[in-house]
């Protein structure tokens, strides 16, 4: 499951975007991202078929082992968006359940204040 993850500047404050999941079709662990005072955040997931995303966070001062799924922030079988409001320092989406289609899911987040 392929990721991105990109940092920037928007209106002088640092930017965090990534791939959490892209067209995945099939069940698997997605990849770990480091978030590191990126907050709030917010997740947008993306379904075209029959399937169950779950979100995972981590607060490891190192990076957890993609089969790792630490805990549970969310899970989903539709198209919505979530905020994550807490500081974490890791997370993940995987798909836990698929039957049909697509999914994907996409993190936007600000450098906190």
């Amino acid at each position: 499951m392929p990721i991105s993850v990109s940092r920037g500047k928007s209106l002088g404050r640092a930017t965090l975007r990534a791939t959490l999941l892209n067209a995945a079709a099939a069940t698997g662990d997605g990849e770990w991202v480091q978030l590191g005072g990126f907050h709030p955040c917010t997740v947008h997931f993306d379904f075209t078929g029959v399937a169950t995303i779950e979100l995972d966070g981590h607060n490891s001062p190192t990076r957890p082992l993609d089969s790792d799924h630490g805990f549970v922030l969310n899970s989903t079988s539709t198209d919505n968006a979530i905020q994550i409001s807490n500081p974490y320092e890791w997370v993940k989406a995987r798909v836990t359940s698929f039957t049909s289609g697509t999914v994907s899911a996409w993190l936007v987040g600000n450098e906190a204040q």
